[in-house]
């Protein structure tokens, strides 16, 4: 769905929801927003339903890789990891050989994708998703700006 598109349904949709019967901005009966008002939530819904599009469309291409990887590889949690620590040295390898230049940045990503692409299959395996992690790891630096100590299980200095 192209852009445009997005927007189009989210203007035919808007206005439409259960909520515009309980708006605590609108109190005349029957009920009728001013003109600000309906502009205003509007456009909120579209920006909503943009991001809500956008997420979906994001979460898409894991379940496509996730299936794909299902479909050549397997679910096997061992063969999984060693695929994984493959990925890694590889990324190490054009890291250190790049490491005075980063010119050949297009080596690095696609290893980087590599890695990203085993740790969602993995993800899947375990029973969750790139999404969370992130969340957890941003919730995690986050909290060790306040307490360096934040679930660190082993010490570090």
């Amino acid at each position: 769905m192209s852009k445009k598109g997005i927007e189009a349904a989210a203007r035919e949709s808007s206005g439409n929801s259960r909520k515009c019967g309980s708006c605590p901005l609108c109190t005349s009966q029957p009920l009728r927003c001013t003109p600000e008002i309906s502009r205003i939530c509007n456009e909120s819904h579209i920006e909503g339903f943009k991001k809500g599009v956008k997420h979906q469309r994001e979460n898409s291409i894991e379940r496509e890789l996730v299936q794909l990887f299902d479909k050549n590889y397997g679910r096997e949690r061992f063969a999984r990891i060693v695929k994984l620590q493959e990925e890694i040295d590889e990324l190490k390898q054009e890291l250190v050989f790049n490491l005075a230049d980063y010119d050949n940045i297009d080596n690095i990503t696609d290893e980087m994708s590599d890695v990203v692409a085993v740790i969602a299959h993995l993800c899947s395996i375990l029973g969750t998703d790139l999404n969370k992690l992130l969340k957890q790891a941003y919730k995690k630096v986050k909290c060790r700006e306040k307490d360096p100590n934040y679930l660190r299980k082993h010490p570090h200095e």
